[in-house]
């Protein structure tokens, strides 16, 4: 989903028909690129979809944990990819939330019992998500690209036709700190997930 079509409803029902569809064995990958916010009151950590309102946020923001209660159901192996943190304010400052980071995203969808997840996102902590129209958007989706599909057969290092979790990892957080000088820094949060697996 792209555009004005990636808007709440629309999100949670692709997502629900993927984890109804995979079987064990398969990989469920969900990736997002956008903005997130934490409401200061509850603590709950949300996506701001193309149908967002700042008005109300409550009812068209698109809380992690929802995206967790239906991701708990799968039964294939998980992968989250997350460039949604600290790259705006998404009018949020208005409306008693806060700019979300990929910790708190982190710790609200591993915090739920469900399917061995891996969760690969764009930086740590509070640190910026860089944009630039030179990247033709975020640094880390520009690094993804770089890694999947213009670069790929320099970051496949073992040769075998296929990008490991590993090898994702290493290169997407080698582009990014470089283009950023440093600044900005991707990380893996796993649970229940251990050893490399091929992913793309």
């Amino acid at each position: 989903l792209a555009g004005t079509s990636a808007g709440k409803a629309a999100i949670l029902g692709a997502l629900d028909d993927a984890v109804a569809g995979a079987r064990p064995g398969d990989t469920l990958i969900f990736s997002f690129a956008g903005h997130g916010d934490q409401d200061k009151a509850s603590g709950r950590y949300f996506l701001t979809p193309s149908d967002f309102d700042r008005a109300d946020i409550a009812g068209t923001s698109l809380a992690w944990a929802d995206v967790a209660h239906v991701l708990e159901k799968a039964k294939a192996r998980v992968v989250v990819i997350l460039d949604a943190c600290h790259s705006g304010l998404s009018g949020a400052e208005q409306s008693g939330a806060s700019p979300g980071t990929n910790d708190d995203a982190v710790e609200a969808i591993l915090s739920r019992r469900q399917a061995p997840m891996l969760v690969l996102a764009a930086s740590k902590g509070r640190q910026v998500s860089y944009e630039h129209q030179r990247w033709g958007g975020g640094l880390f989706t520009y690094a993804l690209v770089e890694a999947l599909q213009k670069s790929r057969a320099a970051h496949d290092t073992d040769h075998d036709g296929v990008i490991e979790a590993s090898e994702l990892y290493r290169a997407v957080k080698g582009i990014v700190a470089a283009r950023s000088r440093g600044l900005q820094t991707p990380w893996l949060a796993r649970r229940d997930l251990i050893g490399d697996f091929a992913l793309f």
